[in-house]
């Protein structure tokens, strides 16, 4: 089994609303950079075939919902 990361960015998404740091801004400009982050997101491969796992926005709500810390 192999499982790639897609993306390794927090459950809101995008760079927080309004944050002016260097960080945020370079990830404004230029989408493609390392800072750019979307949702957390894997691939993973097996024998039988593929599938990828997305982490919603409402995983706080899931977590809170069903009790897991």
């Amino acid at each position: 089994m192999q499982v790639l990361v897609l993306s390794s960015g927090g459950w809101e998404v995008f760079q927080p609303l309004f944050c002016n740091c260097r960080v945020c801004q370079k990830a404004i400009e230029d989408p493609f950079s390392k800072d750019f982050r979307t949702r957390p997101g894997f691939l993973v491969e097996t024998k039988e075939g593929k599938f990828m796992i997305e982490i919603s926005p409402d995983i706080k709500w899931q977590a809170a919902r069903f009790g897991i810390n």
